[in-house]
């Protein structure tokens, strides 16, 4: 039988093959920008906002912002629309949506969007000037309009005051104070209060000292009874207040050189004596 050999050749050919990168544009997250005292955190686009493609790039951020019958471009709010970070040069107060339109010399195009919000302080009350007595408590407060609420409030100086970060913490200043505060809203803007804002004006009392100087009172902090002693006259009115001013305890006398305050709250308070003869004495006391 006769054999039949086939012979088979395989050509293999190589192809060069370029695959061209995709076009990846980032117009950076949506955010809320700082207005007050000039705009801040204020720059738009992403870090880096072009990848993976080829130069050069034609770069134009855009937008139809309608307030009333107005209509806004991108370049009102921007310092250069062709950027790939501009910076923001106007605001709104409302929501604004941005459009980054990339072409790279491919011709490939792509958009992303970002949304800009602004977080403005509006208004603020005027400032103010109390006046107390020595040994006196009042409450100093701060209304906010604008920014983003839940707001952050940080009072100075952080010194016989009840709480630093209320809106309204009550203050026992020794001597004329001035207060400021710093307000962060949820966005992480923030103001602060300038010049002299709430300034609590203290007028001595002349008797007071000597009325301090004679008197003990103690254990202090305590969790049921405080002990006064006066060396020199009789206590004949007294009373106790929290740090909102709120009196929670009052009477006119002392009886055993005792007050109870078990029935107190845990916290701190503020005792005010007074003698026969109208000398005045104001401590902080400690219920635990």
């Amino acid at each position: 039988m006769k054999k039949t050999i086939f012979t088979v050749f395989i050509s293999v050919i190589y192809f060069n093959l370029s695959f061209s990168q995709s076009l990846i544009v980032d117009a950076g997250s949506d955010k809320y920008i700082c207005v007050n005292n000039g705009i801040t955190n204020g720059v738009l686009g992403g870090n880096p906002t072009i990848t993976g493609t080829f130069p050069p790039f034609e770069v134009a951020w855009k937008t139809n912002h309608i307030i009333g019958a107005s209509i806004f471009r991108a370049s009102y709010f921007l310092d250069d629309t062709t950027k790939q970070n501009p910076s923001m040069i106007n605001y709104s107060p409302l929501p604004i949506t941005f459009y980054l339109i990339v072409k790279d010399n491919t011709n490939q195009i792509v958009m992303d969007t970002v949304i800009i919000q602004s977080s403005a302080f509006f208004s603020l009350p005027e400032p103010n000037t109390q006046i107390i007595n020595e040994g006196d408590t009042t409450i100093i407060s701060l209304s906010v309009f604008g920014g983003v609420p839940p707001y952050n409030y940080n009072w100075s100086p952080n010194s016989n005051i009840s709480d630093t970060t209320n809106s309204s913490p009550s203050v026992w200043p020794i001597q004329t104070t001035v207060y400021n505060c710093t307000v962060i809203d949820a966005a992480g803007c923030s103001l602060t209060t300038g010049g002299n804002y709430v300034t609590v004006n203290v007028w001595p009392v002349s008797t007071k000292q000597a009325l301090i100087k004679d008197l003990k009172i103690y254990p202090n902090p305590t969790q049921d009874y405080l002990i006064i002693e006066l060396d020199k006259g009789r206590i004949q009115y007294l009373k106790i207040t929290d740090m909102s001013g709120r009196v929670v305890l009052q009477q006119s006398k002392v009886i055993n050189n005792q007050i109870d305050i078990s029935h107190l709250a845990l916290g701190t308070y503020i005792l005010t004596l007074e003698d026969e003869k109208e000398n005045v004495g104001s401590f902080q006391i400690l219920k635990r």
